[in-house]
């Protein structure tokens, strides 16, 4: 005689399989953010390899951004010392330039051209860099790895170059954002590098450039709401490297701080500090003192 599971332990079995779903599903979610991270913090180390073989090669010199446009743009002028652009992808920034590339173009706080072989996009990047250099903890304030350096000589000239078969006309800066010597680094093991950003081509790891995307009070662009992540970056905190090379993972600092005076008015609103030490982004820090007053919570100006 031919037997059958009753509808009650079909039921049971059904009942099994959904409890061993609900346990497991989320274990694969974090094993995969984990796994995410793991990359991420690899890339981190690699680029900041790249970053100081540079800086050997060039008088102990950070590098120096004097064109406008180009993604990632600190990054950008080190190619030549890495093995692959893949490492200048963040698996947790999989967002298309040419998804975005339409209204990033009209949009108020950059014009950026992601469309294939633009200026942001020149080599046809399958996703959006996700790597910044350490200009400060407000963009080029002078604090971080560069400082403004006024061009009179050929500052708003054109200057053509060729990357690959595509012709590309750029600007040249008024003011170069001139990276500064090694030696100016007080403590290279306490003073950030570069690391995970959220911000768009021209990438830093400001306060403004870690900020998630939607964060309340703050109004976002067009392109902002396209090209930054929601819940930020690296699984709850972002990657970051040093100056002697080394790298970790900084749990997000949820910590709210007035940055608006040294980004613009328009920006207002609190921000979250996002590093754990506001010092770090400052080369005069050597981690015990307190250049421009960073352990009052957060320098102004």
């Amino acid at each position: 005689m031919r037997r059958a599971f009753t509808l009650i332990e079909l039921l049971v079995v059904i009942a099994i399989i959904a409890i061993l779903a609900a346990i497991l599903f989320p274990v694969f979610a974090q094993a995969k953010a984990a796994a995410k991270k793991t990359q991420s913090l690899s890339n981190v180390k690699q680029l900041a390899l790249a970053h100081l073989m540079y800086v050997n090669d060039y008088d102990d010199t950070y590098v120096t951004s004097w064109l406008k446009e180009f993604p990632g743009d600190f990054n950008y002028w080190v190619q030549p010392y890495m093995k692959s652009l893949q490492i200048l992808e963040n698996p947790d920034r999989p967002i298309s330039p040419s998804s975005i590339a339409s209204v990033c173009a009209n949009d108020d706080w950059g014009g950026w051209k992601f469309g294939p072989g633009g200026l942001d996009n020149p080599t046809n990047l399958p996703s959006i860099w996700g790597y910044g250099f350490n200009t400060g903890y407000v963009f080029c304030n002078n604090k971080g790895l560069t400082q403004d350096v006024s061009n009179t000589v050929n500052g708003g000239q054109t200057y053509t170059l060729t990357i690959g078969s595509t012709v590309l006309n750029a600007t040249i800066r008024g003011n170069v954002h001139a990276g500064v010597n090694a030696g100016q680094v007080t403590a290279p093991a306490n003073t950030l590098f570069l690391g995970s950003s959220n911000g768009l081509p021209l990438m830093s790891i400001d306060i403004d450039s870690l900020r998630p995307g939607g964060f309340p009070g703050i109004t976002d662009t067009a392109c902002e709401s396209a090209a930054r992540v929601r819940g930020g970056v690296d699984n709850g905190g972002y990657c970051m490297a040093y100056t002697d090379g080394h790298a970790k993972w900084l749990k997000t600092n949820t910590t709210l701080v007035n940055a608006s005076s040294g980004i613009t008015a328009t920006r207002g609103g609190l921000q979250p500090l996002s590093i754990p030490n506001p010092c770090e982004w400052d080369r005069a820090y050597d981690g015990g003192n307190d250049p421009d007053g960073c352990k009052e919570g957060f320098p102004n100006g």
